[in-house]
């Protein structure tokens, strides 16, 4: 990829308007028939709707799939097999990395993915964050604890994808946080919109700013809109990308 371009995948970013929705619906079709295959819940879950994947001709048709939400996915993790369900696509052997969600607003949801799932979600987030202006030539700073939480894992491969050199700053506190970006002169950092806000409070104590970093990715459902603009000595391209789980655990 050059870095002179704007777009992380000019194919797909500059394809027609008809014709990328008829890859939209080929795709979708393609990972529903998936699921509606390989996946006991979601084969229960269309045909209770009356739905096959043959019935998706048109982009119009996805309306009909019926949408899952938290409530279910916590549901089906609590049946058998130990500890998905009857949620997985793929054989539970083939499952290489355990997610969860924060358990915020109830029980947290568990994500089962495989290396193409990662794949694929490193590549979707590879398309924000090139055009956002990362890089191969940024520094990234990633100042977040992401551990068994799904947050960020994405944001950084895409990042190496990008190519990008990636510096995890999870196990520091935020004066250390502060201190490293600076020492390592990094250009980039993702974070919470809240904790952008936290880290703009902390380094106006320290005496310093953030103002020499180029790009920010801030990710989450904080209402970072609800701050003024002079809260934080800080320019931050916001993209409110959630950290909800993907609802088919596929391979397609």
């Amino acid at each position: 990829m050059s870095d002179k371009s704007i777009y992380w995948n000019p194919l797909l970013e500059t394809m027609a308007r008809e014709k990328l929705r008829e890859l939209q619906v080929k795709k979708f079709r393609r990972i529903m028939e998936w699921a509606y295959v390989n996946s006991p819940f979601y084969r229960k879950l269309y045909k209770d709707a009356g739905i096959e994947p043959g019935d998706i001709k048109v982009f119009q048709d996805i309306r009909k799939v019926p949408k899952t939400d938290k409530g279910m996915l916590r549901d089906v993790q609590s049946r058998k097999p130990f500890p998905y369900g009857d949620i997985l696509a793929v054989p539970i052997e083939d499952v290489t990395e355990f997610r969860q969600t924060s358990g915020t607003t109830g029980t947290p949801v568990y994500q089962a993915d495989t290396w193409q799932d990662w794949d694929w979600w490193a590549e979707s987030w590879a398309y924000i964050l090139y055009a956002q202006g990362y890089r191969a030539t940024d520094r990234v700073f990633i100042p977040f604890g992401y551990n068994i939480f799904v947050a960020f894992w994405a944001g950084h491969y895409a990042a190496e994808k990008v190519g990008c050199e990636v510096v995890p700053g999870g196990v520091l506190d935020t004066e250390a946080r502060i201190l490293k970006m600076q020492e390592l002169k990094c250009t980039a950092f993702m974070a919470t919109p809240t904790y952008v806000l936290g880290m703009a409070d902390t380094a106006r104590k320290m005496g310093t700013t953030f103002r020499n970093r180029r790009k920010s990715q801030v990710s989450g459902s904080s209402p970072a809109s609800a701050y003024q603009p002079n809260q934080a000595p800080i320019s931050v391209a916001i993209n409110r990308t959630k950290t909800a789980p993907k609802t088919v655990f596929s391979a397609a």
